[in-house]
């Protein structure tokens, strides 16, 4: 893999159709735009890695577009991707195409997540020809996925949505000895998937940078040139979702058309109407209420007793009656009888209870 660099000419831009992938890179005078911030979808499957979104360079659009994060199969098992980035020099931004290789190179201290913090890759690693996940910094379903481990990770880098490297405004960032040599090392180019994920955004007019304003529609994929139906977040949607919004929007009649009128007629209610039990039980309530008798009152005879002292009352009623009755007394109206005794006052009656007591003696 080459890595020279080489200012644009109309020559080049005819011979390479995708800028990103050749093996000499192009410069151009535009900025590359902010980093977008996207949702990772979770893995598909056991030993795909995630290779981060990254805007390429259009020529003949003179555009840049956004290619999708997405999950990737690994060529060869081992290996790790080493992303792609954007450098300025000699007046102009260059890309640094991506590759394969065991051990991840520089990256131009590009910080774009999900494991990729500038320098290395902190989202998984190989162990004993599987790929094992660290789901800190991976969307991974464990009942899909089983090697899984869990590492925190501290970011000391500069984090920012810068997506190059140098220039105005750029990351300053400069390769280690390690990472030189791992650059200088044999490497292995992107896979046919990942080419033809790229030729898929190229051909999306809403993942180019002066559409989407820098919010590309597709920010991830599960896996490459996926883009049907996916969102920013890597999801899919429905085709039919906001048919079933509205759907489920609209009232729910066929209960109503199926109801019987006639019941709901003997239960009180209108007809096509349910009755409302609990404003009834709330006026029966009510209604008992104002029903029942003042303490102050005198209780009514054609009311059955409610209270202790209504009881007590009727008690002592029926005693004087029976006295009455034991004095010869009639029995067929004792209200006029007490009213008779009160008109004649106190001393009439004790009269009537002496000539009681004379009878009894005789």
């Amino acid at each position: 893999m080459k890595s020279t660099f080489a200012l644009p000419t109309l020559a080049i831009a005819l011979l390479t159709p995708l800028a990103s992938w050749a093996d000499v890179s192009i410069a151009v005078n535009i900025r590359p735009p902010p980093l977008p911030v996207y949702v990772q979808p979770p893995v598909p499957g056991s030993n795909y890695l995630w290779t981060p979104g990254y805007w390429a360079w259009n020529p003949s659009d003179s555009d840049y577009y956004w290619v999708p994060g997405t999950w990737v199969m690994a060529p060869t098992p081992g290996y790790l991707w080493t992303p792609g980035y954007w450098g300025f020099g000699n007046g102009g931004y260059r890309w640094n195409v991506g590759y394969w290789g065991p051990r991840v190179g520089f990256y131009g201290g590009i910080s774009y997540g999900y494991g990729y913090t500038g320098h290395g890759y902190q989202g998984g690693r190989w162990e004993r020809g599987a790929f094992y996940y660290n789901t800190e910094v991976n969307n991974v379903n464990k009942t899909v996925v089983r090697n899984v481990y869990n590492t925190k990770i501290v970011n000391n880098y500069n984090v920012k949505n810068v997506s190059y490297n140098g220039g105005p405004d750029g990351i300053i960032a400069q390769p280690s000895k390690e990472e030189r040599e791992e650059r200088a090392a044999k490497h292995t180019d992107p896979t046919p998937n990942q080419v033809q994920h790229e030729r898929t955004a190229m051909a999306t007019p809403t993942q180019k940078a002066s559409v989407n304003k820098g919010k590309p529609q597709v920010g991830a994929t599960a896996k490459p040139a996926e883009f049907d139906g996916a969102d920013n977040n890597g999801k899919k949607r429905e085709p039919n979702d906001d048919a079933v919004a509205k759907v489920d929007s609209k009232p729910d009649n066929k209960a109503d058309q199926n109801a019987d009128p006639k019941a709901d007629q003997k239960a009180g209610g209108n007809a096509g109407q349910k009755p409302d039990r609990k404003a009834e039980h709330a006026a029966e309530r009510k209604q008992a209420q104002n029903q029942e008798p003042n303490d102050k009152a005198a209780p009514r005879n054609d009311m059955p007793p409610k209270t202790p002292e209504q009881r007590e009352a009727q008690r002592e009623k029926r005693e004087q009656r029976e006295q009455r009755a034991a004095a010869g007394q009639p029995k067929s109206d004792p209200k006029a009888q007490e009213g008779k005794a009160e008109g004649q006052g106190q001393p009439e009656r004790g009269g009537n209870e002496q000539q009681s007591k004379e009878q009894k003696r005789q």
